[in-house]
């Protein structure tokens, strides 16, 4: 079985880069932590097919991400989103 796969970005960072990865994600995906710190999750979109990406969830991002720029983020709530991607091998 898989660890809990989760992984954090940066909404105040330019391109909101993954900051952190757990063991769990780096198994799930097939991504070693060098390959994923620093990148915007796009990269976890090759290979889904169009009709896969939820647009409401890059919707979603986007907002979360634009309100935590005009806010102090400690005030602000946690937030999760889900969307299907691929590993690395497909």
């Amino acid at each position: 079985g898989f660890d809990y796969a989760v992984c954090v970005a940066h909404p105040l960072l330019d391109d909101t880069p993954l900051v952190g990865a757990s063991a769990g994600f780096t198994k799930l995906t097939g991504h070693s932590l060098r390959e994923v710190i620093g990148q915007n999750c796009r990269f976890l979109l090759k290979g889904v097919p169009e009709y896969e990406v939820s647009r409401s969830v890059q919707k979603d991002c986007k907002n979360f991400c634009a309100t935590a720029r005009l806010q102090d983020l400690a005030g602000m709530p946690t937030t999760s989103l889900l969307q299907r991607n691929c590993r690395k091998d497909g």
